[in-house]
């Protein structure tokens, strides 16, 4: 049923990443701003959910809500994220990933009566993150797909997740995560790890291909894989698609954690009797992941004391 309500109309420029067309971003916010619909633009959804802004709560208590952003289901956990979840229904979508911007204005203003306001033509333009600032990319997590196998959580370096007090896995340090680096994602057996910024599905939260098949492939033996020979798991994979996102998931970890030293997180994730040291041993040379730490053999030269008990 379409409401008679004024909309609200919220607009996220997305000015930190190239996922949606300049020109259609630059088309679509001026035509916003010369239209008689009052909106509410901003520079970055993905900034104003890690902050909990109170706009989003705004927004989402509203009646008749016309959001332009990118793809649906990662517009909804953004919200759900910043604890401001959009309703099921009131709530139209447009994704401004795909179709003109003509096509965009059309969704978003259908139905507002002419001289319903009077133009926001003063607006300026939503801007990108200055040089040095946190640019926002982090995940969210897709909770109607989520099982809670904590496999993101025990990926990833940088203690972006952590466990609720209902046993779930939250995002609980977005700025912790590594910029463009998707790798908890890949290895989500349930493709429930979305980055917005991401340019394609479905880890930027577009399509899903809900073949059970590959999400089951895309299982995995973490602890085997983060100790043992990173290639012989990925050959007893079945499914080159799948074995190919292992592979690039432990490329982009590795690749983030060079950047990332001391990695305390890492440490943390081990098993608590695997004892860990920074020695330069072989015990720690496993093939493509060279900066990751790993538990010595107990005949290691760090292990052996002198007369006096010290290592």
């Amino acid at each position: 049923m379409t409401s008679s309500s004024p909309p609200t109309i919220f607009y996220c420029h997305c000015a930190n990443a190239d996922i949606i067309s300049q020109d259609v971003r630059q088309a679509v916010f001026t035509g916003l701003r010369a239209s008689p619909a009052a909106f509410e633009p901003t520079s970055d959804l993905c900034g104003l959910a890690a902050e909990r802004d109170p706009l989003l709560k705004r927004i989402a208590s509203s009646r008749n809500i016309r959001i332009a952003a990118c793809h649906e289901r990662a517009v909804r956990w953004l919200f759900a994220t910043a604890g401001a979840p959009l309703p099921d229904e009131g709530v139209k979508i447009v994704n401004m990933t795909s179709g003109s911007a003509d096509e965009i204005l059309t969704a978003l203003l259908a139905g507002v009566p002419c001289g319903s306001c009077c133009g926001q033509s003063e607006r300026p333009e939503p801007q990108a993150a200055a040089e040095g600032q946190w640019k926002p990319w982090f995940p969210v997590i897709d909770y109607d797909r989520c099982t809670g196998c904590k496999q993101c959580l025990n990926f990833c370096l940088f203690g972006v997740f952590e466990i609720s007090s209902d046993d779930k896995v939250r995002v609980a340090n977005p700025a912790n995560c590594k910029l463009n680096c998707p790798a908890c994602a890949r290895i989500c057996p349930e493709t429930a790890v979305i980055f917005p910024k991401h340019p394609s599905p479905p880890i930027n939260g577009g399509t899903v291909d809900d073949d059970q098949a590959h999400a089951e492939a895309t299982r995995v033996n973490l602890q085997e894989l983060l100790k043992g020979d990173v290639y012989e798991v990925l050959r007893q994979r079945d499914g080159r698609k799948v074995a190919q996102d292992i592979q690039q998931a432990m490329e982009e970890r590795a690749k983030c954690s060079c950047a990332s030293k001391p990695l305390e997180t890492l440490r943390a994730s081990m098993a608590a009797s695997s004892p860990v040291c920074d020695c330069d041993c072989e015990c720690h040379e496993v093939e493509s992941q060279a900066d990751t730490l790993q538990p010595c053999e107990p005949d290691c030269d760090c292990n052996q004391t002198d007369d006096d008990g010290r290592k």
